[in-house]
């Protein structure tokens, strides 16, 4: 399930034990509006060394479609509770 143009780093597969625990999302990093707004809900800058294997193929599907990865910042935040 897609919301907001955040991804789960974990997808669902119908499983009762497939749990998400974190949301994360890829926004332009040169306009200076969208990170400030997401950290101050929550999300933190993923490094690339850091990022999931879910991340790095949302990042590379992306880049497919003409964004520049460059110009991307990746971030997350843990869903609460889980």
């Amino acid at each position: 399930m897609r919301r907001s143009g955040a991804a789960a780093s974990t997808r669902w597969c119908g499983s009762p034990r497939t749990e998400v625990t974190t949301r994360s999302l890829s926004l332009p990093s040169a306009t200076s509006l969208h990170a400030p707004f997401y950290e101050r809900h929550g999300f933190e800058p993923v490094a690339e060394p850091d990022r999931s294997d879910a991340m790095v193929a949302r990042v590379a599907a992306e880049a497919e479609h003409g964004l520049d990865p460059a110009q991307r910042v990746v971030m997350r935040r843990p869903i609460p509770g889980r």
